[in-house]
């Protein structure tokens, strides 16, 4: 019995120790702590910890970015660090607070990359000053496999001259009309961007093909239509439509009969 109990209380201590180290795991990757004004453009580092990261070929980061407060900041596009080439960039909004993010890099010089990538922003008018720009549910892929990366977080901290108005960063877009679509008919979209920006519609089957795609260039801020048939031998189906601009993707359903 009493060797039985002292099993038990090993075991649960081993759990405690392990659940311990979990939670104390320092993150690899971890972001730069800023300061902005109204209005600007500003860049918030991606660093990553000394030999971390084996950068003997292409690195991949992948994840999650939330904002404890999105009227403080609007995270715009990935650019390259010194040092780094990047290769390709996807972020898709999710909603005002989180966005899904991909990265994939390579470092072109033969010293160490302390900075992976920047994340470029405008910092926006609001009532607040302050906001958590965080990175969870992160996963690595470099020479050394894939793994799960702790999460991490920075504060952006901003000042202003006077009382600037609030100011709005996003993309909508209405649900395509109709819904079915008819093969020869027409089908339209209704966005509205609230800065000048390239756009482009795709369209995916639902295991991830892409079979249409739309660009238009240097699209004015305000409200659009953009409209597209689908024709034979399009199968009929459920499809999924990216609208993509330089403020976000917003990815939504329809359906082709």
């Amino acid at each position: 019995m009493y060797q039985r109990f002292m099993v038990s209380v090993f075991a649960v201590f081993l759990l405690f120790a392990a659940s311990t180290f979990v939670v104390a795991q320092v993150s690899p990757i971890r972001l730069q702590t800023v300061r902005g004004l109204v209005g600007e453009k500003n860049d918030i580092a991606i660093l990553v910890k000394a030999d971390s990261i084996s950068f003997s070929g292409d690195v991949i980061l992948e994840g999650k970015l939330t904002l404890s407060n999105p009227t403080v900041f609007y995270p715009e596009v990935f650019v390259a660090a010194q040092g780094t080439q990047l290769l390709d960039s996807t972020r898709t909004r999710e909603n005002d607070s989180s966005y899904r993010f991909s990265i994939t890099l390579r470092c072109t010089q033969s010293m160490r990359c302390d900075t992976l990538v920047r994340l470029r922003g405008e910092i926006l008018a609001a009532s607040d000053s302050v906001t958590d720009v965080r990175l969870v549910n992160m996963t690595l892929t470099d020479s050394r496999g894939r793994r799960m990366i702790p999460s991490t977080f920075a504060t952006l901290t901003i000042g202003s001259i006077g009382t600037p108005l609030p100011i709005i960063r996003r993309p909508s877009l209405k649900q395509s009309y109709p819904n079915p679509a008819v093969r020869g008919n027409v089908m339209t979209w209704e966005y509205r961007i609230d800065e000048p920006s390239d756009i482009t519609f795709r369209l995916y089957t639902a295991l991830g093909q892409e079979v249409m795609r739309l660009e238009r260039q240097k699209q004015s801020r305000g409200e659009h239509k953009e409209t597209w048939t689908p024709l034979s031998p399009l199968p009929a189906g459920v499809y999924y439509v990216r609208f993509s601009s330089n403020s976000g993707d917003i990815l939504q359903r329809c359906i082709i009969e």
